[in-house]
């Protein structure tokens, strides 16, 4: 054995010194410095942590030579980037802390794991994504939220991730219609009603007419409406659903439906004079202030839905050149008023289902006890002036008897909204209530039995 050898083998031999002990009365022993923390490397447990927005989840790993214990080189970078990829797809980032560059890497494979999982989940539908293929278009220089929509359908609120935006199909284009609606247009044939003109096939050609332009104004004033309350809708328990707020179609597709939907009601009623047509103008200017700001202001938003029925039964008044009769306005006027203050009623009874994102802004300046006042004052208003109208205008008698379906119809909705708390859609209500169909067609039975049939419960006066 050589001199250098021997020396490396008594260095390998030396014992390790014992701990040094305190003496009684002296001073402590110096403490022992810690080893080095050692750096942390791309392929370590600290940089995957990091990446993900949790640096305390993990300790550090020490790279490096170590007292009494062998250490694994590190890995190549590449096998850490190749893992990080999937965890980055399945949770959202802390990106404060990221460099652009690292971020914008990130966002991409992110971005990238989103698309293909959208897309096997969608193959056997067929439906082509509309994609963004910049990161840097959901994100600025300074880091973001990742809830961006991919296909522009709005910016979604805080706490919101908003969908993938695919191809528009037909049925997400009926839905946004909303055909269930367009019963309430059926208002328009109140002037061929009451103006005796039931059996004139022109006056019933001019009503229909006016009723399909007004249906297509609805759809329109529906379809504008959705693309405002996108980011709001995507909060509501049952608006979330819709198709704008749920990404089944892009904001731009929708403001174009709305303006074909418009322009056809417009196209349609040029068959009509021309005081039906400005009815019909008003109509649609009404639903677009409407939509912009004045569903946002208390007693306003529910004035401006009632307005809105009067205004379609003005214009099956003009569409058949029938007398005014301000009955039939006011009459339509408070019913609609009743209606919408019922809806505004179960809204806000439902208001701590619905996160605060999704709340009509409205329904902060009412009360349930307000709005009870309102239902019960709109309630017997409408009553009063359809009973006015039945003595004062109409000159038979028997008219009277459709008061009392009238009657029958507003106590139960008002049992509806009240006791049973099923005012949210007053149209599938009136149209699925068995009691309330029940009093409409009596109503609209006894309507036309008196005014065309002949029916007459009370002896003429004798000259």
């Amino acid at each position: 054995m050589g001199g250098a050898a021997r020396v490396r083998h008594r260095r390998r031999q030396r014992p390790l010194p014992a701990p040094a002990r305190r003496r009684p009365g002296g001073p402590a022993p110096p403490a022992r410095r810690a080893p080095p923390a050692g750096r942390l490397h791309r392929g370590g447990r600290a940089f995957r942590d990091a990446a993900r927005g949790s640096r305390r989840a993990h300790p550090p790993r020490r790279v490096g030579r170590a007292r009494g214990r062998r250490t694994r080189r590190p890995r190549h970078p590449g096998a850490a980037r190749a893992r990080l990829a999937p965890p980055l797809a399945a949770r959202p980032l802390a990106l404060p802390h990221l460099p652009h560059r690292l971020l914008l890497r990130h966002l991409a494979r992110r971005a990238r794991a989103r698309v293909a999982a959208a897309l096997r989940q969608r193959r056997d539908a067929g439906r082509v994504l509309r994609l963004v293929s910049r990161p840097s278009r959901q994100c600025g220089r300074g880091g973001g939220a990742l809830g961006t929509p991919l296909g522009g359908a709005g910016e979604a609120p805080a706490g919101t991730e908003a969908p993938l935006v695919s191809a528009p199909r037909l049925a997400d284009l009926v839905t946004l219609a909303r055909p269930r609606q367009w019963t309430k247009n059926a208002v328009v044939f109140a002037a061929v009603v009451f103006a005796g003109r039931l059996g004139d096939a022109r006056a019933l050609g001019l009503a229909a007419l006016t009723g399909l332009a007004f249906c297509l104004a609805s759809s329109a004033a529906y379809a504008f409406n959705d693309v405002c309350d996108r980011a709001d809708d995507r909060t509501h328990p049952s608006k979330r659903t819709r198709p704008v707020a749920a990404g089944r179609l892009g904001a731009g597709a929708a403001l174009g439906v709305a303006f074909v939907l418009a322009a056809g009601a417009l196209a349609l009623s040029g068959a009509l004079l021309a005081p039906a047509r400005a009815v019909l103008g008003c109509f649609l200017a009404l639903n677009l202030l409407y939509s912009l700001g004045l569903k946002h202001v208390a007693i306003l938003d529910v004035m401006a839905i009632a307005f809105g029925f009067v205004l379609r039964v003005e214009a099956g008044i003009e569409a058949i050149a029938a007398p005014e009769s301000a009955w039939i306005v006011l009459c339509m006027f408070f019913v609609a008023l009743f209606l919408g203050c019922g809806k505004r009623r179960a809204e806000l009874a439902d208001l701590p289902a619905v996160a605060p994102g999704g709340r009509r802004p409205a329904l902060g300046a009412y009360s349930l006890g307000f709005l009870d006042a309102l239902l019960a004052l709109s309630a017997t208003t409408a009553i009063v002036c359809y009973a006015l109208y039945a003595v004062s205008v109409q000159a038979n008698e028997t008219f009277l008897l459709t008061v009392l379906p009238v009657v029958f119809g507003i106590a139960r909705y008002l049992m509806l909204v009240l006791v049973q708390a099923r005012g949210q859609d007053p149209d599938d209500l009136v149209t699925r209530d068995p009691a309330l169909v029940g009093a409409i067609v009596a109503w609209a039975a006894l309507c036309v039995a008196v005014l065309y049939g002949g029916l007459r419960l009370v002896p003429a006066a004798r000259g």
